[in-house]
């Protein structure tokens, strides 16, 4: 049995605005970010919000890393979605995980398959958007839905169809 996330070790953090970061063990500061996009989005969608979620270590130094703090930084970090969430209703996050350095699989299976499937699905439903390139850059993209948003399949559809006549 999983444990309760808001039981398990982490870091506190600190938010400006729709900033929320933290320091970790090591000194490696961990920005997460949510900027809104819905006007980008606006013929597509009334009256839902759409942000980008961005995980940023701006500070980040190889050496200082410590795999003993990963789980404090995975717990840190969906403790702040669901800060964000239950303080947001109705927003739709969406994640871009880019191959600019060539870490976008890296990236999906510690933060989808490690990540998520253990401890994200009690904070929202988390759904796959289709592939594409963009300047020979592979992007995977995410959807993140607050739980018991009613619709989904609607903004799935409609990003998707987005993503098909924009990238592929």
């Amino acid at each position: 049995m999983t444990p309760k996330l808001s039981s398990l070790s982490h870091y506190n953090w600190q938010s400006e605005g729709f900033e929320y970061f933290f320091i970790t063990d090591t000194g490696n500061r961990v920005s997460i970010l949510f900027i809104d996009c819905s006007s980008q989005f606006s013929e597509c969608f009334s009256g839902i919000t759409l942000y980008s979620l961005s995980i940023e270590n701006p500070w980040y130094d190889p050496s200082r890393r410590n795999n003993d703090s990963d789980d404090k930084t995975r717990n840190t970090i969906f403790l702040i979605l669901q800060d964000f969430f239950s303080k947001n209703v109705g927003i739709v996050l969406f994640m871009v995980l880019d191959s600019s350095d060539g870490r976008e699989k890296v990236r999906e299976r510690l933060f989808y398959k490690n990540w998520y499937i253990r401890f994200g699905q009690e904070i929202c439903d988390m759904e796959a958007l289709p592939g594409m390139v963009v300047d020979s850059i592979n992007i995977i993209t995410y959807l993140m839905f607050p739980k018991d948003f009613v619709n989904k399949d609607f903004v799935m559809q409609v990003m998707s169809n987005y993503i098909k006549e924009s990238f592929c």
